[in-house]
C-alpha cells in the first residue's frame, strides 16, 4: 500500500480514498472529526461505511447528514442507492415520516419568519391586539409541533443488523417478519430494552433496542 502520511490529514484522507483503503480512511476521518462541520463529517463517514458494505452504519450517518441540512444529491443519491440495491425502497407514504424528514432548523426558521411578519403587522398596522396575539400563537405552531409532538412522540432510527420483529416486547412473543439492516424506521415506544416500530407498516412490531440506532 502506498505511503499516504503527508502530515496533512485532508490530503491523507484524499489519498486513502483514491487508493480505496476505506478502513484506514474511516479511522483517520474519525480521528480528525474536528476538521469538518457535522453535516459534512457524517456524509463522509456514511460514504466510508457504504464502501465497506456496512449498510446500517452507512444509512445512519447519511441520514444524520441529511437531518443537519446537507440535502444535496451527494447524500440523497447514496441513501437511494442503499434503498434500491438492498431492496429497502418500498416504504409507504406517511405524514409522520415526512414530518421527521424535515430538519428541525427548518421548523425554527419558519417560526422566526412568521414571528417577524407578526411584529411588522403590529408595528405598521392597526390590527386589533387580540388578533395580533392569535397570530403570535399561530406563528409558534411549527416549532411547537416539531418539539412537543413529533420529537416527543417519535424517533427516527436505522436498523443496524437484521433483526426479528416480535408481536410484543419480549422474545416470548411470536415473530413472523424481519427488519433488514439499513432500513430506516420510526420508533414510537420503548419498553425495557425493546422498541416498537411504528413505520413502515411492513415491519410494524417490537424489536430489540440494541438492533437499532436512533438519530
Amino acid at each position: 500500500m502506498p505511503d499516504t502520511n503527508t502530515g496533512n490529514p485532508l490530503k491523507e484522507l484524499e489519498e486513502l480514498y483514491k487508493n480505496k483503503d476505506y478502513e484506514a480512511y474511516k479511522d483517520l476521518l474519525i480521528k480528525n472529526k474536528s476538521l469538518f462541520i457535522d453535516a459534512q463529517y457524517f456524509y463522509n463517514l456514511g460514504t466510508a461505511y457504504l464502501k465497506l458494505e456496512d449498510l446500517g452504519a452507512a444509512r445512519l450517518y447519511l441520514e444524520k447528514s441529511y437531518q443537519l441540512g446537507q440535502q444535496d444529491k451527494l447524500v440523497t443519491n447514496n441513501i437511494d442507492y442503499i434503498k434500491t440495491q438492498y431492496d429497502l425502497g418500498s416504504q409507504e407514504y406517511n405524514l409522520v415520516a415526512k414530518g421527521l424528514d424535515i430538519p428541525s432548523v427548518y421548523y425554527t426558521s419558519i417560526t422566526l419568519v412568521l414571528l417577524l411578519i407578526v411584529l411588522v403587522l403590529n408595528w405598521r398596522t392597526k390590527i386589533h391586539k387580540g388578533i395580533i396575539f392569535i397570530l403570535f400563537i399561530v406563528s409558534l405552531s411549527p416549532a411547537i409541533f416539531n418539539s412537543i409532538y413529533l420529537k416527543a412522540t417519535y424517533n427516527n432510527a436505522v436498523v443496524m443488523k437484521d433483526t426479528q420483529v416480535h408481536e410484543g416486547p419480549s422474545a416470548i412473543f411470536e415473530h413472523n417478519q424481519q427488519a433488514r439492516e439499513g432500513l430506516r424506521v420510526i420508533i414510537s415506544k420503548v419498553n425495557e430494552g425493546w422498541s416498537f416500530i411504528y413505520w413502515p407498516s411492513s415491519v410494524k412490531g417490537w424489536v430489540k433496542s440494541d438492533s437499532i440506532e436512533t438519530y
